[in-house]
C-alpha cells in the first residue's frame, strides 16, 4: 500500500522473481530459449527454473486445469551437495567462511568469486583481493587456468543442483536455467560437465535423461511473466 501511495497507483502487488521467470516459461519462443545437452521434448508435466545471479533463484509451475500456478521457493539456500573429493573441499571451505555451504553460496556471482578463491586457496597459492564477478569469466575466457577450473565446478555444481530440483519436484516437463551470468555463456555452459551432471543420479539417471534442459536467451523473461500474471488475473 506504501509503494502504491508513493508511485500514485490504485494498487501494487509484488512477486517473487522467480515465481515470474516461472510464468513465463509457456510463453517463451523457440528463439528465446536454446538446448542444454540432447534436446528432448518437453512433457506436459511440471516444469521448473532456476538461475545464478546476485542470488540463487528457484520456482516451479504446475498444470492445473486450464492454467499454470508457480510456486516459488528458496531453494538456493539448500545446502550443497558436492559429487567428489574436490567438491567435498570446496564445500569444506565455504563452510569454514560462512557457517553453511548453500547452493547460492557457490551459484550466484558472488559464488562463482568464492569458487576462484577456493581454488587459488587448495592449490596453495597466495592469498589474493577478490575479483568481480565478471573478472573471473572473462579470466576463463581468456585462458586463465585457475578461473577456467571455477567456471567449470561451477558449471558442475549447477548440474548437481538442477538434477536434484528436477527430482524433488517432480519436473518432467523440464528444467530451465535463468539469470544474468549464464547467457553470456552459452558455448561454455553447452560443452561443459552440466548435462552429465544433471543425469548422474544413480538408479534415476534415464529419468532424467528425458527431461529437457534449457537455458533462457530473452533478455526479460521476469516482464513476460508478469505480462503473463496481469493477462491470467483479467481471464
Amino acid at each position: 500500500a506504501t509503494v502504491a501511495r508513493a508511485l500514485g497507483l490504485e494498487s501494487c502487488r509484488v512477486c517473487n522473481d522467480f515465481e515470474a521467470v516461472a510464468r513465463a516459461l509457456p510463453r517463451l519462443r523457440p528463439e528465446d530459449e536454446v538446448d542444454v545437452g540432447p534436446a528432448r521434448i518437453a512433457a506436459d508435466g511440471v516444469r521448473a527454473v532456476l538461475g545464478p545471479g546476485t542470488g540463487l533463484g528457484m520456482a516451479t509451475l504446475v498444470h492445473s486445469g486450464s492454467r499454470w500456478l508457480p510456486l516459488a521457493g528458496e531453494g538456493g539456500h539448500a545446502t550443497l551437495a558436492p559429487a567428489n573429493a574436490e567438491e567435498a573441499a570446496i564445500c569444506a571451505w565455504l563452510r569454514d567462511r560462512y557457517g553453511h555451504a548453500s547452493a547460492e553460496r557457490a551459484l550466484s556471482g558472488p559464488g562463482l568469486v568464492d569458487l576462484y578463491l577456493a581454488h587459488a586457496a587448495l592449490a596453495g597459492e597466495p592469498s589474493m583481493p577478490a575479483p568481480a564477478p565478471a573478472e573471473v569469466t572473462a579470466a576463463a575466457v581468456a585462458g586463465d587456468a585457475l578461473a577456467a577450473r571455477a567456471l567449470a565446478t561451477f558449471f558442475a555444481l549447477l548440474g548437481g543442483v538442477a538434477g536434484n530440483l528436477a527430482l524433488v519436484s517432480g519436473a518432467r516437463g523440464g528444467i530451465w536455467l535463468a539469470g544474468g551470468i549464464l547467457p553470456r555463456l552459452v558455448e561454455r555452459l553447452q560443452g561443459s560437465a552440466f548435462r552429465e551432471r544433471f543425469v548422474a543420479k544413480g538408479r534415476f539417471r534415464e529419468w532424467l535423461d528425458a527431461v529437457p534442459t534449457r537455458l533462457i536467451v530473452q533478455s526479460q523473461p521476469g516482464l513476460l511473466g508478469l505480462a503473463a500474471w496481469l493477462a491470467d488475473e483479467r481471464g
